[in-house]
């Protein structure tokens, strides 16, 4: 067990020469540093956000990771409920040493709520979810074709999107918004990824649908039963520890590019080279439009 002060803040981590990556020799150790240094870049996404502790399931476990360990939280982390259970377990990311928390408990790919603490069940993110029917070149091209006709149907909307490849499968597109009431935020998304399938039914669909078989699939959050995102420069429990990583939109799709393609080793030389494609990301945040012509929400 070692002891680290980190931004002032005492952490107790176990295992710090355990390997969480087996196949690229990566220790938890390496995770810690990486969210240290990456730190300034991703506080902007999770800040004032609770963050899921322990497995959050699908690949967005550490490789080769126990699950969660029971220590308990340090008393200086602020504790707030969940926008999934509402149970009071989840931190709130209030300062970067909460990144050492979360790595002291195995879990490497931070989650975070649509909804701040100081504005709960009022999300200020729409996420939209893009993934291929096969793991593939040719598939994931059709997820950023996909993500392309979503991105200028949201323009359209007068709202601004953001793109990032997952690090799993396909492309996350984020939408910042002004607060609004969950059911508002939910119904508005929904129906944005209703009016994509219905423009693009012979080659996308809704996820977990039937009839999406061999489609692009587009799941909406905020919904019922998904309130949390996975945070951009976030890890992914896979081969190569790959990076969930913000993207241009003019980058999105070009030729040789994958969704795994950016990982804890390359990452940095990425953001020394061209910076932080979100680093203003919540200055654009508008409102739903009141009546969205074609979607049929009124917010």
């Amino acid at each position: 067990m070692a002891t680290l002060l980190i931004h002032g803040r005492s952490v107790e981590i176990p295992d710090l020469s355990r390997v969480v990556y087996p196949g690229e020799d990566v220790l938890k150790g390496d995770v810690l540093h990486y969210y240290f240094r990456v730190a300034p870049v991703v506080m902007p996404h999770m800040r004032g956000r609770t963050l899921t502790l322990g497995r959050a399931g699908d690949d967005s476990e550490p490789v080769d990771s126990p699950g969660a360990a029971d220590e308990a939280v340090p008393g200086w982390v602020r504790v707030a409920a969940s926008e999934e259970d509402g149970s009071p377990t989840s931190v709130v990311a209030d300062e970067p040493a909460v990144l050492a928390v979360l790595v002291q408990r195995s879990c490497f790919t931070p989650h975070a709520s649509l909804s701040r603490v100081a504005t709960p069940r009022r999300p200020d993110r729409l996420v939209f979810d893009l993934n291929p029917p096969a793991l593939c070149d040719e598939a994931y091209l059709e997820v950023c074709q996909a993500a392309h006709a979503l991105g200028a149907l949201i323009l359209e909307l007068g709202l601004v999107p953001f793109a990032m490849t997952s690090g799993s499968r396909g492309v996350h597109v984020h939408v910042p918004i002004h607060p609004q009431r969950f059911e508002v935020v939910s119904s508005f998304a929904r129906a944005v990824a209703r009016q994509l399938v219905l423009a693009n039914r012979c080659r996308l669909g809704h996820a977990g649908r039937d009839g999406a078989s061999g489609k692009v699939t587009i799941d909406a959050l905020p919904s019922a039963h998904r309130r949390t995102f996975v945070v951009p420069y976030g890890l992914r429990a896979l081969p190569g520890a790959p990076v969930a990583t913000p993207q241009s939109w003019g980058e999105l799709g070009a030729s040789g590019t994958g969704p795994r393609d950016h990982t804890i080793s390359s990452v940095f030389t990425r953001l020394a080279r061209a910076g932080d494609p979100w680093r203003h990301i919540d200055g654009f945040a508008r409102c739903l439009p009141r009546r969205a012509t074609g979607v049929g929400v009124t917010a």
